[in-house]
């Protein structure tokens, strides 16, 4: 069951790229910059490092949780990622190319999980003990969180 579970998360997780390219594919450096949600007021440049960044942080939480017995993971605010990688300063296009680059690294290492890995677990300092899938599953709920977020930012907020 977790299989079937994981291959259908895979297919979400193969979309997100080819859809944000898609959004995204005619915004420019200074409309990244200057186009905000209107709710959190993050930009569409901040949402993508957001994004680029959390695909780093679920990965090692994966990663860990797989390779590692039982481990707490690591856990970081917005507001600590937002001034430790300087989003504001960052450049669009190549936080897309990164954001893809760093799925497909995920995705190389998720397709081969069996059942027993996916069943492993890791803690996290707020979440509790969860399960790889449910960290899987939460990248592809992560992804439609935060395109909405860019489509609502696009429209006006």
């Amino acid at each position: 069951m977790a299989v079937l579970n994981l291959q259908k998360t895979i297919r979400s997780l193969e979309k997100t790229p080819v859809i944000l390219q898609t959004v995204l594919r005619d915004v420019t450096q200074e409309q990244a910059e200057q186009t905000t949600d209107g709710v959190d007021e993050w930009s569409v440049l901040f949402i993508v490092c957001h994004l680029r960044d959390c695909e780093q942080l679920f990965f090692d939480r994966v990663w860990m949780s797989v390779e590692q017995d039982c481990q707490q993971l690591n856990y970081v605010t917005n507001e600590v990622l937002i001034q430790q990688n300087d989003y504001a300063n960052q450049n669009f296009t190549e936080i897309m190319a990164q954001l893809t680059t760093l799925r497909e690294r995920t995705l190389a290492y998720i397709r081969p999980l069996s059942d027993v890995q996916l069943a492993r677990t890791g803690i996290h300092p707020i979440w509790g003990e969860n399960t790889v899938l449910d960290y899987i599953l939460n990248i592809a709920l992560h992804d439609i969180d935060h395109t909405e977020q860019l489509i609502r930012a696009l429209q006006g907020g």
